[in-house]
């Protein structure tokens, strides 16, 4: 039964890898064709990055990394800026267009810009430069992806009305969600109606469960009216309806208590 198993294993020629930069696992193929951006990719990237950039006024870089592993990753460069990688095997994902593309280069932003709650710098207590990932997330809607050209979408959801703008990001949403929950073998359906009712007691730095993150976009495209707080020199982004803040499944409700 063993040889049989490594058998089919070597015979489909599928691999998992893991990604610990974003604590991802992704099944790759061994023979992969060669990838290439063609001139209609770099272009749409080109413009993709032209437009985020002038509507949060921010300079970053964007770039393709000709990998075969969904991922996306953001790190900086020597003068501080943001650096946004998309990894071929995301960029060509079947659920990836435009307006699920957008999501994403802002939820790295985010990492950038997002403010308080920081990520752990590797297993120590120190803080990190990086926004944590559910504030990313938060971000990513909020200050980002709703100042943007986003393209109608049929489906629609009852919490958005009439608003256009709502209904794309909130497919948008689901369907990054799903991709993020592909790669963790999320084994239940998301839905955007039923969040997720867990309270955590200490604010989870990393990536909460798809279901949670879905909860969090939703909350952001539902707020109205965002609040920046300072606090201890850094800059704490949340909303002034206090129903449509940070959800509970992934932020300690002790983040609101000066709020």
């Amino acid at each position: 039964m063993k040889l049989f198993l490594l058998l089919c294993i070597l015979h489909s020629q599928t691999w998992a890898s893991f990604s610990e930069e974003s604590g991802l696992w992704s099944y790759t193929e061994k023979n992969k064709s060669q990838l290439i951006l063609t001139e209609a990719d770099e272009k749409k990237i080109a413009l993709l990055k032209q437009e985020i950039s002038s509507q949060i006024k921010k300079n970053f870089s964007l770039n393709i990394v000709l990998s075969p592993q969904i991922n996306a990753y953001a790190t900086l460069d020597d003068s501080g800026n943001p650096k946004v990688n998309i990894t071929y095997g995301m960029f060509s994902h079947n659920k990836m267009n435009n307006n699920v593309l957008k999501l994403l280069v802002c939820h790295e932003l985010g990492h950038a810009f997002g403010g308080l709650p920081k990520q752990n710098r590797g297993n120590s207590e120190l803080k990190s430069w990086s926004t944590a990932e559910g504030q990313a997330d938060y971000y990513s809607i909020l200050e980002c992806a709703k100042k943007l050209q986003l393209e109608e979408v049929n489906k629609k959801f009852k919490q958005c009305g009439s608003h256009k703008s709502c209904h794309s990001l909130t497919q948008a949403a689901l369907d990054l969600t799903s991709i993020y929950a592909e790669i963790k073998f999320w084994p239940y359906e998301l839905e955007v109606h039923s969040p997720d009712l867990n309270t955590v007691h200490t604010t989870e730095l990393v990536h909460p469960n798809p279901q949670c993150r879905l909860d969090t976009f939703i909350a952001a495209i539902t707020c109205s009216n965002s609040k920046k707080i300072l606090i201890e020199d850094s800059i704490f982004l949340t909303c002034e309806q206090e129903q449509y803040r940070q959800p509970s499944c992934w932020m300690a409700p002790n983040m609101f208590r000066d709020i």
